[in-house]
């Protein structure tokens, strides 16, 4: 006899992440008319992601989205850290500053459902201080969070599909 058992459905917050842009960015590529060729890496927890690299420019526009889970027994300790790198062809990427949203900070600015994007600007750390562009003003990233959430049994249906295609 076979006997069906239904699993209860279990839903995950998310918090998204969305890259905006970046601006004032320091020159950072040798040459007469040195840019930079910047990419930003978001990390929250253990997870990360880095968006597509922008050439040749001292601003950037990325309108990249990533999604991270929330544990919530760590939401506290959890940070959000961007930073932004100079891509090199040749050698080691530079970096050039970031900024940090401590886990605390992070726990209260989740605590409410954020269903809509959420601006943060901040300004540019390196060293300690603020970095500065090739135009003198403040390096600044700006990003949008909001919160959702993802269904577990529709995670499991999709890996269930595509071990299926595999085959």
């Amino acid at each position: 006899r076979l006997v069906k058992v239904r699993r209860s459905t279990m839903w995950i917050r998310q918090l998204e992440v969305k890259v905006v842009d970046v601006a004032h960015l320091p020159k950072m590529d040798s040459g007469m008319f040195g840019k930079c060729d910047p990419y930003v890496m978001v990390t929250y927890g253990e997870k990360k992601h880095k968006t597509e690299t922008k050439k040749n420019t001292l601003n950037a526009t990325f309108n990249e989205i990533f999604t991270f889970d929330i544990d919530e027994a760590k939401l506290s300790e959890t940070d959000l850290n961007v930073e932004i790198f100079d891509w090199d062809r040749f050698g080691k990427n530079e970096f050039i500053g970031s900024f940090l949203v401590k886990g605390i900070e992070m726990e209260r600015l989740l605590q409410a459902n954020i269903s809509t994007w959420m601006p943060l600007k901040s300004e540019i750390k390196f060293e300690g201080k603020t970095r500065t562009g090739k135009d003198g003003s403040p390096t600044s990233v700006n990003i949008e969070i909001r919160t959702g959430t993802k269904n577990t049994d529709e995670e499991d249906s999709k890996k269930a599909k595509e071990k299926e295609k595999e085959k």
